[in-house]
């Protein structure tokens, strides 16, 4: 058994063995039996000395193994500052294991409002705290600019902390649908720059921001800039014109806020008020190679990658998440992966049995085969079933698949801002499936689409309160709104989030009755 593995068995055995409060309870015996002994004069010495030895060696003992645990579980490590105007600050234990969560301002007491995240990992409660500040509106994607200050006395134990904050936060934006600006600094702790802090009601790295801002323009008041959100702070950058080349990393091309955003107050270590290191502003998550998204895409096939022509292999976005898009041929299997750039997870996997082989070859894809109705017969079918004319149509995809054994046709096309997808049996042009999607992006001169009522029906606006009073929810940032057809009856499907919890509902078009619902606490 290696070392490491000797010590964290024996770390949780001690910490089942001893309770939290045992420092305190030896020492009030230490000394109530020291100041028993005192009483009761030299008669009672050998007996005194006996129970003080005693407590001695459980001391000595607790020492040996306790003490480590300990310094390990008890005592503060690391600072994580996370400062928009609420502000709040997390202190972690060695094992980054949360100690305590406190505000250093009003907003930042009603963030943290009947949480108790006591003992939880750091990414648990750096998520959590994130998604109340999205919820309560503090967070938006509205030019927001997040300040994240990691403390600690050991530099690189700061700057890993930060990298994982800094990727927890990221992940916990891109929940919430947030797009905003994350910008970072690792600093020690300074005496001058705390008091500051608690003076004013802010985060120790929201201090250092504005007391370097303070020194380098007079007519700055650092305690009213306290008061001030950072993206108002760099707002009032832009009005005065104040040079921040010396203090910021500054691109011509970018505006002020952007440059500030890129590398945030370069603060100058050898300032009085402070010690601080700075690192690059802007949080660039570390994403697997698309070699990497490759073979992992190639052992959930289970085939070899010598067998395999790519059609496809690049970075993509879907949903504000950033994903390699995987499709190859292997054989006459066509196989399309979406696999998550950072973690490396599979978004989505399908597989395609084709009649054809690789594109390469000269067997294409046939137009008609001997009990094939051929796939122009199959775009008519849609086409007419659908009411639309051909000239209207747009097509996205054509072509011949297999279902659970069945040949079938899959058409999709638009026309006008009406998304169309049908499964036509391929022998004897039988409609397997439709679907029909009304978009919200299509027509660019009317309104966001759907936004009238579905015939006599209820009204999207309508469909979105209904969802968010069962909800029990009174705001949501809302990731999608469709008209849909499902066997035959309209719905409204209706996807959105608040904080780390998705919900889903499917509401009836026509009588606004809730015919599904789902909700789902993201980890």
């Amino acid at each position: 058994m290696k070392r490491e593995d000797i010590e964290k068995k024996l770390d949780t055995a001690v910490s089942g063995m001893i309770p939290e409060d045992m420092f305190k309870r030896i020492s009030e015996n230490i000394v109530s039996e020291d100041t028993e002994r005192m009483k009761k004069g030299m008669k009672k010495f050998s007996k005194g000395f006996v129970g003080v030895a005693a407590a001695a060696c459980v001391l000595l003992a607790v020492g040996v193994v306790g003490v480590p645990y300990y310094g390990n579980n008890y005592v503060p490590d690391s600072h994580v500052d996370i400062d928009v105007n609420p502000g709040v600050e997390i202190v972690t234990n060695k094992k980054n294991k949360v100690l305590e969560v406190q505000s250093t301002n009003q907003d930042g007491a009603s963030v943290i409002d009947g949480m108790n995240l006591k003992n939880t990992e750091l990414k648990v409660a750096v998520n959590a705290l994130i998604g109340s500040m999205v919820q309560k509106g503090y967070i938006t994607s509205d030019n927001t600019g997040i300040l994240v200050t990691v403390r600690n006395n050991n530099e690189d134990k700061a700057n890993q902390v930060k990298a994982e904050v800094l990727d927890d936060i990221n992940v916990a934006l891109s929940t919430n649908d947030i797009k905003a600006r994350v910008m970072n600094q690792t600093a020690k702790n300074s005496v001058d720059v705390d008091k500051f802090a608690k003076e004013n009601s802010i985060s120790i790295g929201k201090a250092v921001f504005v007391l370097n801002l303070a020194a380098k323009d007079s007519s700055l008041d650092a305690k009213e800039l306290a008061k001030m959100k950072v993206s108002d702070i760099a707002n009032l950058v832009v009005q005065k014109g104040i040079d921040i080349r010396d203090i910021v990393d500054y691109d011509s091309d970018d505006s002020i806020w952007e440059n500030i955003a890129d590398a945030i107050e370069d603060i100058d270590e050898d300032a009085r008020e402070n010690a601080v290191s700075t690192s690059a502003a802007i949080n660039s998550a570390k994403n697997i190679s698309i070699e990497d998204a490759k073979q992992i895409a190639f052992a959930h096939a289970k085939i070899a990658q010598s067998g395999v022509t790519f059609i496809k292999a690049k970075l993509d976005t879907e949903d504000g998440r950033q994903v390699y898009d995987i499709e190859f041929y292997s054989g006459n299997t066509e196989y399309d992966y979406e696999i998550d750039a950072i973690s490396g997870e599979i978004v989505s996997s399908d597989m395609d049995i084709e009649n054809y082989t690789i594109p390469d070859q000269t067997a294409a894809q046939p137009n008609n085969t001997a009990g094939d109705i051929g796939i122009e017969k199959a775009k008519e079918i849609a086409m007419s079933h659908a009411g639309v004319s051909p000239g209207s149509v747009s097509f996205v995809k054509a072509k011949l698949d297999t279902e659970d054994g069945v040949k079938v046709y899959d058409i999709e096309f638009h026309s006008s801002n009406v998304e169309y997808d049908y499964e036509i049996n391929s022998a004897t042009g039988a409609i397997v499936s439709f679907d029909q999607d009304i978009e919200n992006y299509a027509i660019p001169t009317q309104p966001a689409a759907p936004t009238q009522a579905a015939s006599s029906g209820i009204s999207v606006d309508k469909a979105k309160q209904i969802a968010l009073s069962h909800a029990g929810v009174s705001g949501a940032s809302f990731t999608k709104v469709e008209l849909d057809t499902d066997d035959g009856v309209r719905v409204y499907e209706i996807e959105f989030k608040v904080g780390n919890v998705e919900y889903e509902y499917e509401i009836n078009a026509s009588s606004g009755a809730i015919i599904s619902s789902s909700s789902e606490v993201d980890d």
